[in-house]
């Protein structure tokens, strides 16, 4: 099929579908017809994003007689709505592109991605006073055992009790040690290189819209005035998660100040 071919192919796909009212189809059909539509529209979402990285390695732009790939997609009906600035992050990150090409994460989960791994590059370059910010070895293994792990525990069945967990999650778990394991071996390269398959694991492993926050979690953490903050601490910040188990009861998982602690202690002891 040539390329004129294949592009007439793909523009009668979406025509022959767009030609279909929903409305017209039983509830069942037009449901899993919409949800098609819709992952559909994700993954194409993502083959134009790297199409767009191509036009920019490649300078593509000036057979269209373009100065720019900004250029070129303002004369198009779509416009840049920050693709370009998207395509430029994905070309250092290789392993975000893998994601995003077979699926793994999504055009909003790779932007997060990128985001997160150019803020934790920045956190390496110097300050104004041209004084060093180098991420400490201490600190990124700790961001992989006390940041990293914990927010995987859903995935691999961490919290769950030991005949609950799965084959599955076994695997889960090998694949997990193995990136965690790799990371924290890789000491010649930069904190954002060594992190970015960490942190795509990650992404295969949280509910989407839990990506950014978890993220942004982990990149605070490597803040050097974060860690001023806990070393000068006076008290330990209150910090709670309780879950309902799926065997019953709850789990509860706690770092409590001493008034904090106090008071659930009393409260605990008071209606036992």
């Amino acid at each position: 099929m040539t390329a004129t071919a294949d592009i007439e192919a793909l523009r009668a796909a979406v025509e022959l579908t767009l030609a279909q009212d929903p409305a017209q189809l039983a509830p069942r059909v037009a449901l899993e017809r919409a949800v098609a539509q819709l992952e559909l529209l994700e993954r194409a979402q993502a083959a134009a994003l790297t199409a767009i990285a191509d036009i920019e390695a490649r300078e593509l732009f000036a057979l269209a007689a373009c100065g720019s790939t900004r250029g070129l997609l303002r004369t198009l009906p779509v416009g840049d709505r920050g693709q370009v600035a998207a395509a430029r992050r994905l070309r250092s990150r290789p392993l975000v592109r893998e994601a995003l090409a077979d699926g793994t994460v999504g055009t909003g989960g790779a932007a997060h991605l990128c985001a997160a791994l150019t803020q934790i590059d920045g956190l390496e370059l110097p300050d104004a006073m041209g004084r060093a910010a180098t991420i400490g070895e201490d600190q990124l293994l700790g961001l992989l055992v006390h940041g990293l792990a914990p927010l995987l525990d859903d995935w691999t069945g961490g919290r769950l009790d030991s005949d609950l967990v799965t084959e599955q999650h076994l695997h889960r778990r090998e694949v997990a040690a193995g990136v965690l394991t790799a990371v924290a071996n890789d000491v010649t390269a930069g904190a954002a290189d060594r992190l970015e398959p960490a942190l795509v694991l990650l992404a295969g492993a949280v509910p989407s819209s839990a990506l950014a926050g978890a993220l942004g979690i982990l990149v605070d953490a490597l803040r050097p005035e974060q860690l001023d903050a806990e070393a000068d601490a006076q008290h330990v910040a209150s910090t709670w998660s309780l879950t309902r188990r799926s065997d019953g009861g709850w789990d509860l998982r706690a770092v409590l100040d001493d008034e904090t602690g106090a008071r659930l202690d009393a409260e605990v002891r008071a209606r036992h």
